[in-house]
């Protein structure tokens, strides 16, 4: 009975559902090298980190999330719980790509950020994880699930970039086809907008979603539109 009880409260808990990918990227790394595995921060929100009979032990949505994660993101490994403006959140690390790709590249990781030719930065999930992480919303009747992936994009080169932006908010502003100048020495915050977030996982072909590219791509629009 407690076991049922515990699977259903980790259930109402995740009727709503905020999910995000956190990640520091070198510009560097991003343009220059092959792309390579590192580790982002995978946040889950959760009704509450601690028990309400005893906050010295983990609540039952904590212990469910930790039990779950893995089966959805592979080589997930839970790091901590905490909580941010009223909500709690269970954080994993999990592994991604960043790096540079050529047509010959092959995509290890679930998820990967790189850039290609005039591509400077994208966002691609596979397949196996969009299935699972749709086969989990259905799993744990998931009404809501807001899933993305938050960049801190700091330009580590020794020049400044331009970059067109696609549909993103830049620095919590919304942003379509606009330019915008990475000073060197500088950062900017990258998330998708929620179309791109979505083509993510939502569908059960996934293509890369355009974050970042050459200035000159704006042009090609311009010309496509007229």
């Amino acid at each position: 009975m407690r076991k049922l009880l515990a699977l259903s409260c980790c259930a109402l808990a995740l009727t709503a559902c905020k999910t995000e990918v956190e990640k520091d990227v070198s510009l560097n790394t991003l343009l220059n090298e092959p792309i390579k595995t590192e580790m982002a921060l995978l946040n889950v929100e959760i009704a509450s980190c601690n028990s309400r009979e005893d906050s010295r032990k983990p609540s039952d949505s904590l212990i469910g999330i930790q039990e779950k994660i893995p089966s959805v993101f592979a080589n997930a490994k839970y790091k901590e719980c905490f909580s941010k403006k009223m909500n709690s959140f269970a954080s994993f690390e999990i592994p991604i790509g960043i790096g540079k790709v050529d047509d010959d590249t092959k995509l290890e990781n679930d998820i990967n950020i790189y850039s290609y030719k005039s591509r400077q930065l994208n966002v691609k999930t596979t397949d196996k994880l969009a299935k699972n992480i749709r086969d989990f919303v259905k799993r744990e009747y998931i009404s809501n699930l807001e899933f993305n992936i938050l960049l801190n994009v700091k330009n580590d080169t020794e020049t400044s970039h331009q970059f067109t932006v696609y549909s993103a908010y830049v620095d919590n502003a919304p942003t379509t086809l606009n330019l915008i100048k990475l000073d060197k020495g500088k950062a900017v915050n990258i998330k998708l907008s929620n179309a791109s977030a979505d083509a993510l996982w939502r569908y059960e072909k996934i293509g890369p979603v355009y974050v970042l590219s050459s200035p000159f791509d704006i042009d090609e629009v311009t010309k496509t539109k007229e």
